[in-house]
């Protein structure tokens, strides 16, 4: 078996495989096999690269410099001048390149959105409530730019006393030091958790001291359905308090408790939700 053979063909199949993926994931395709894919082979080729170089390092040098005695080849000149405008340009995201990195991740997403429109997907989460108790569902839509929403639910009496937590998240997600893309932050498991802080809920904060979580993570980063139970008084105050991207803002309705009322929650403030409604059954 020849060796450059070998090193040739195993480089072409590292190359084949790393554009391949490369496109991919340049259209916002990554899945873990693309990704793992990628970094494999893209070893492999680094290896096989290196033991290229060096077998053909006095061909290499000849295409660095001239036979007529100059010491650089116009070649190198221009090709370290193209690599280097690139890696500058891609290190400190100096327009265009920033955007066409973007391109691809861009159009993927706007074909998605096309997918998507006409239908909203939720995701369903139970939390503990009072055994017994009549059934609580919310179905909370967030607006089209909330990210990263961090919420917590009560209910108060007639009397505005404190009654039972129904929604309290032990988690609050947070971007990364110099990240701006949730979506792929959220993909790559690159959010930073921390323990709630009551202080970022002034109106729950004020309204009892009882802070202990019954939702193990954080609140769900897009659309949800919540379902608990809750304690049998004929009619509560509900609150929905919720912070995203430095916004705060109040939700509340008075809620009849009996079977198959429902009722739909409102805010004064800025709205950061598209909707939030619920039923007792």
């Amino acid at each position: 078996m020849k060796r450059k053979n070998f090193v040739s063909l195993m480089m072409s199949f590292a190359f084949l495989a790393i554009s391949s993926t490369g496109l991919l994931m340049y259209f916002d395709f990554k899945p873990g096999p693309v990704k793992g894919i990628h970094v494999l082979f893209g070893l492999i080729l680094i290896g096989f690269a290196i033991f290229h170089i060096l077998n053909n390092w006095g061909p290499l040098k000849s295409y660095m410099r001239e036979k007529n005695g100059r010491p650089i080849r116009k070649e190198l000149i221009i090709g370290s001048l193209v690599a280097g405008i690139v890696l500058l340009g891609a290190g400190f995201s100096i327009p265009p390149f920033p955007q066409i990195q973007r391109f691809g991740e861009e159009l993927s997403r706007d074909g998605e959105k096309g997918r998507r429109a006409g239908r909203v997907m939720f995701e369903t989460i139970s939390v503990d409530g009072v055994k017994g108790g009549p059934s609580l569902s919310l179905i909370i839509q967030k607006g089209k730019d909330v990210t990263l929403p961090s919420m917590v639910i009560w209910t108060e009496d007639s009397a505005h006393h404190f009654l039972q937590n129904i929604f309290v998240p032990a988690k609050v997600a947070s971007l990364p030091e110099g990240e701006s893309d949730v979506r792929e932050a959220i993909e790559e498991g690159e959010l930073t958790l921390v323990d709630l802080n009551p202080g970022s809920f002034p109106a729950w904060k004020a309204a009892t001291s009882d802070r202990k979580s019954n939702h193990p993570g954080t609140t769900p980063f897009e659309n949800f359905v919540l379902n608990t139970h809750i304690g049998k008084a004929t009619s509560a105050f509900l609150y929905l308090e919720i912070v995203a991207g430095g916004q705060h803002a109040l939700y509340q309705t008075n809620m009849d408790t009996v079977a198959g009322k429902a009722f739909s929650l409102s805010t004064q403030d800025q709205a950061l939700l598209e909707r939030a409604i619920g039923d007792i059954r």
